[in-house]
């Protein structure tokens, strides 16, 4: 086409109508990344709700069995107000929420919680947990795909595989991690947009889509690798967002001598209140990295 021509206004048009399909094809996926409604819980765990097992005294007993010490701070159940009632989940009707308290006065230096590290039955989750705990079903995936997930993938998938194990060693820990998170990732796109912060609406849409990519373009195809591992329903996306949210809100990293950082989810000890990526430490390896 030369010079100082106009281009043919059916050109003009099919561009135009491209960018509009763009536009609509990205508040599609908006819309349907954010209007997933955490409430239908589509394929609820199989996790024991025998209150004999999933309560307080049951978590400190399983963590003491496993070489955790905290002397001077309880597990403790908060009564939470909550004017919804009913539900389709076992952990709707509950009004409690746990946390620590003091049992007595804390001087600096004090140590809080000890979680060992090495020890054969240590309670740690975390990746190098995994792989080398040969004895677990995720093992062998946790080595064979430690190039193609995440430190926080494979503790995700470690944690929807022991969440519907309804009688597994780790059902008084699983049992009593939140069903509800107050992250804006499970906010309903209402709910977000009426915060009126664009900011924090694109962060939100960008890690749902993250999540979402992650899910289907390797987490799914691992798994595949590994059949046999879980039912197609325990690793839907709606729970595949719930492990990560857990994962993401309980675990840090730490350094961890001749390990470099680590990110670990330690029982007991996750419940301190934090900022993000701080758990309020420091958190100490005596002996050469062994807490």
């Amino acid at each position: 086409m030369g010079a100082g021509r106009k281009r043919p206004a059916f050109w003009r048009w099919e561009r135009w109508v491209a960018a509009v399909i763009a536009v609509a094809s990205y508040i599609l996926l908006v819309q349907g990344l954010l209007s997933r409604n955490w409430g239908r819980r589509r394929g609820r765990p199989r996790v024991n709700t025998d209150s004999s097992v999933c309560n307080s005294d049951s978590l400190i007993a399983w963590a003491k069995s496993r070489g955790v010490s905290a002397g001077h701070v309880a597990v403790a159940d908060f009564l939470w107000e909550d004017s919804e009632e009913g539900g389709e989940h076992w952990t709707d009707g509950i009004k409690e929420r746990r946390g620590l308290i003091a049992l007595q006065d804390i001087k600096r230096g004090d140590v809080l919680v000890s979680v060992p590290w090495s020890a054969p039955d240590s309670p740690i989750v975390s990746a190098e947990h995994i792989r080398n705990n040969t004895g677990h079903p995720l093992s062998a995936l946790a080595r064979q795909e430690e190039k193609a997930l995440s430190q926080v993938e494979i503790m995700a998938l470690f944690l929807l595989h022991e969440y519907h194990n309804r009688d597994g060693e780790w059902a008084p820990y699983v049992c009593l991690l939140p069903r509800e998170m107050m992250s804006t990732m499970f906010w309903k796109q209402g709910e977000l947009q009426a915060l009126n912060n664009p900011s924090l609406y694109n962060r939100t849409v960008n890690l749902l889509h993250t999540l979402e990519w992650r899910h289907r373009v390797h987490i799914l195809p691992a798994l595949e690798r590994h059949p046999g591992l879980f039912d197609p329903r325990d690793v839907s996306l709606e729970n595949w967002l719930w492990a990560m949210g857990n994962v993401n809100a309980r675990n840090w990293g730490v350094n961890v001598p001749g390990r470099g950082k680590v990110n670990v989810m330690a029982p007991v000890a996750d419940l301190f209140n934090h900022r993000q990526f701080d758990r309020g430490g420091p958190w100490l390896y005596p002996g050469g990295g062994e807490r």
